[in-house]
């Protein structure tokens, strides 16, 4: 499970709780893995949307749950 959050994302510190509690009762705690974009709010929007319009990379898939 990866987990995403901007720096300056509202809902960052409940990203976190939420990345703790699943740490916490997860059997492979290998599979968890927690990022964190330094210096943004919303990652998708200020992040991925300038690399793409960058041509840093050509695509980017995206599942929201």
């Amino acid at each position: 499970m990866l987990l995403i959050t901007g720096q300056k994302s509202i809902f960052n510190a409940t990203t976190r709780s939420l990345h703790q509690a699943i740490l916490k009762h997860c059997a492979d705690k290998g599979k968890v893995e927690f990022i964190e974009v330094a210096g943004v709010a919303n990652v998708l929007e200020e992040k991925v949307c300038s690399l793409l319009a960058a041509g840093v990379v050509d695509f980017v898939i995206v599942l929201l749950f």
